[in-house]
């Protein structure tokens, strides 16, 4: 099998490593994310109340285990 003709893979998270071996990942806010999971967490303590759904922005960002070099962000 050729992996890079026939297979595309990617990650979730941007590690070090991925970069170091052309993985394409999903990069997520990870700061963003546990900064709004104290702030759920506190707000649903003192009113008892939780979001049902939460959007964060993510960054595909596109290396060789996809086919190439691109960025989308959204």
């Amino acid at each position: 099998m050729d992996v890079l003709g026939e297979l595309a893979l990617i990650g979730f998270d941007d590690h070090p490593a991925a970069g170091a071996v052309g993985l394409s990942i999903i990069r997520q806010p990870v700061r963003v994310a546990g900064r709004r999971a104290a702030e759920i967490l506190i707000d649903t303590a003192d009113n008892g109340t939780c979001p049902e759904h939460l959007e964060l922005p993510l960054t595909l960002v596109g290396r060789m285990s996809t086919g190439g070099s691109w960025v989308v962000v959204g």
